[in-house]
């Protein structure tokens, strides 16, 4: 707390001793005379303690004293206490759930603010950012002078705005700003990427074409499940992107960089995907599976063949038979030899 007071004290000063003489004595008379006396010493060049008057009289100086007046500035520094009486409540359901609803306020308060100042700060590095580009060489190949300058100058003017009156808005008032300038610099930087995608697309779906009239010649001899009118299909699907592809890439050959494409590369694989779909279902495509047999001509194969078998065994057997019984004859011829020799040693003997 600042207190000003206004206080009075004495004081003395020097007057002239005929300012004594006033009868009421004032002050107002001290400080009168006091000034005369002063003017008159200035103007004849005398001493503090004396002065003389116009013909050369000298003034003698009295003390007296005078009241004055001052102002003082006290502080004071106050102490607040609170003092609550009676017994103290306990925290109930109800003072606990506003608490947390306070506490969720205070997050969501803070949640948007960093949403609106993310927002501000995007919207200012989108103008920083794309300011740099515009002096970019390549940039500046697929632009005119007069688009460049447009865009610096809505630049210049959203960069004031944004410092103004643009702060401590919602995160919309800055995407809606963002916006703005995005549909200024879009056609540019479009033209500036198609500048590299777009012949490097038309490259590959070249590729992409020739690899299919290859692999169409192939299918004709080593997948006879491809028929012919499968084959013809993708290959008139062929056949019209190619003739698309030569038209667009001479239209877009007669155009300056500064103009819009005539064709993205977007649009290149928007048109492959069909053939390329196409030529992936055929190679899923199963192999025909080999005939079915009918199961009576399965039985009879298998009755023929049990039946060739068991014959061959039956002539098999049937040699081993008399095979056994010429041996059973050889093995008799040679009994009667051996007697016969015996009987005529015999009568060798009785000789």
């Amino acid at each position: 707390m600042a207190i000003e007071l206004l206080e009075t004290y004495e004081d003395s000063e020097l007057v002239p001793a005929n300012a004594t003489n006033d009868p009421n004595g004032t002050a107002q008379a001290a400080f009168e005379a006091k000034e005369e006396a002063a003017e008159a010493a200035k103007a004849n060049g005398s001493s503090s303690n004396s002065s003389s008057s116009g013909n050369g009289t000298a003034v003698a100086m009295v003390k007296v004293k005078v009241e004055k007046e001052r102002k003082r500035l006290h502080y004071v520094t106050l102490k607040v206490s609170k003092e609550v009486n009676g017994a103290v409540t306990p925290i109930t359901p109800a003072l606990v759930q506003g608490c947390i609803a306070r506490n969720a306020e205070l997050l969501r308060q803070e949640q948007v603010r960093r949403v609106n100042a993310e927002a501000k700060n995007g919207l200012e590095s989108f103008i920083i950012d794309n300011r740099d580009r515009m002096g970019d060489e390549t940039v500046e190949q697929v632009s005119t002078e007069e688009e460049r300058e447009a865009i610096r100058t809505q630049f210049d003017a959203m960069e004031e705005w944004l410092y103004e009156d643009g702060q401590g808005l919602e995160a919309k008032a800055y995407h809606d700003k963002r916006k703005d300038l995005t549909s200024l610099t879009a056609p540019i930087f479009l033209r500036h990427a198609e500048l590299e995608s777009r012949p490097k697309a038309s490259v590959q779906a070249r590729d992409a074409i020739n690899w299919t009239s290859t692999i169409l010649q192939t299918w004709a001899t080593d997948r006879p499940e491809i028929t012919e009118e499968e084959r013809e299909r993708v290959a008139a699907l062929c056949a019209n992107f190619t003739t698309w592809l030569d038209e667009v890439e001479a239209a877009q050959a007669a155009l300056p960089l500064t103009a819009p494409p005539a064709y993205l590369s977007s649009a290149v694989t928007a048109k492959l995907d069909p053939i390329e779909a196409e030529v992936r279902k055929l190679i899923r495509k199963p192999k025909p599976k080999p005939p079915k047999v009918a199961k009576n001509a399965t039985s009879a194969a298998n009755a023929t063949e049990s039946n060739a078998t068991q014959a061959e065994g039956g002539k098999e057997g049937e040699g081993g038979k008399e095979g056994e019984g010429g041996k059973e004859e050889g093995e008799g011829g040679k009994e009667e030899g051996e007697g016969g020799g015996k009987e005529e040693g015999g009568g060798k003997e009785e000789l």
